[in-house]
């Protein structure tokens, strides 16, 4: 979470949107397609549009999609799961995985 760690402490108000922006994303995307690896490259440049540039969005699209089904209200491990592998295991870009990697572990999915 370093990019919007680093974003927040240099005063970007525009985090909170990034991340509305990308839990919508993720809402409109199917995560019982079978292939759903592929759909999401193909998605990743959509969160970089929306949700802060490159670096940043790759950031917010590994974390947000594990944190949509792993929070406190109601945890799914398994949808969680299945964007993590997903991510990890698909053809994004390295640092989307390396991103999803760090969400893994810290959602205990891996």
């Amino acid at each position: 979470m370093y990019y919007t760690q680093q974003e927040l402490m240099n005063g970007n108000i525009e985090i909170a949107k990034y991340y509305a922006n990308a839990k919508k994303l993720w809402e409109e995307i199917d995560i019982d397609n079978v292939d759903l690896s592929k759909k999401l490259i193909h998605k990743q440049s959509e969160f970089d549009l929306l949700c802060g540039g490159r670096d940043l969005a790759k950031e917010i699209m590994a974390w947000s999609g594990m944190m949509l089904y792993m929070n406190e209200e109601e945890s799914n491990v398994e949808s969680a799961r299945k964007i993590y592998n997903a991510l990890v295991k698909g053809s994004c870009a390295t640092d989307v995985k390396q991103q999803a990697r760090d969400a893994g572990k810290y959602f205990k999915l891996n």
